[in-house]
């Protein structure tokens, strides 16, 4: 299956059921560097991210309600139009099986205070320090968050850590929140408050 085209047709799936300018949103396809249960090594994926410093937290709307499930079957319709070559046969059929994994009713994880889609603007959603998360534009290489700060030199939020492989190495790097994924499993998850600074752990109830 050529997943980079997959990506394409899934990233305008998701245009055609959440419009928004594609100057703000992005995908990519690619594959995981290590193993973390239940995911394994070599196992391909599809990024859909925001390309925005401190994200407008845009492309995180493909979690609301049925939209996932909305943005799949529109990526089988793409997938459907004879003019789509590159794809093997069985894509349509795996793609269908995710798809009806999902209900028709909204997702039932809630936070504390908020659920995460009626977060206010004034919060972003940030991998908390103390944790690690992987950086996408650079191989998936694992990231050590120590802490989360606005950035003047990038003009947005940044997280302050180390790469894995560069244990014993004294010097942080300085890194766009945008540029290191969630890694399932793993990583833990909150909030930064952009009026005050403050940071706050989601709790699952």
């Amino acid at each position: 299956m050529n997943c980079d085209l997959l990506a394409e047709l899934f990233f305008e799936g998701f245009l055609m059921t959440m419009p928004n300018a594609r100057r703000d949103i992005a995908v990519a396809a690619d594959k995981h560097r290590v193993s973390r249960s239940p995911i394994h090594e070599g196992q391909r994926f599809i990024a859909l991210y925001d390309q925005t410093y401190g994200s407008l937290r845009l492309s995180g709307r493909i979690l609301e309600g049925n939209v996932i499930k909305k943005v799949l079957d529109q990526t089988m319709m793409l997938l459907n139009n004879q003019e789509v070559e590159g794809v093997a046969p069985d894509a349509l059929t795996a793609l269908g099986e995710i798809a009806s994994c999902f209900e028709d009713e909204p997702s039932e994880f809630l936070f504390t205070g908020e659920t995460a889609a009626e977060t206010p603007a004034s919060f972003v959603e940030i991998i908390l320090p103390g944790s690690r998360g992987v950086n996408v534009r650079r191989n998936n290489e694992e990231f050590e968050v120590e802490d989360v700060f606005f950035s003047p030199q990038i003009s947005g939020l940044a997280y302050r850590g180390r790469y894995l492989s560069t244990t014993g190495d004294t010097v942080k790097d300085i890194v766009a929140i945008d540029s290191i994924a969630q890694v399932p499993g793993e990583s833990r998850i909150g909030q930064y408050n952009l009026n005050t600074g403050e940071i706050e752990e989601f709790k699952m109830l």
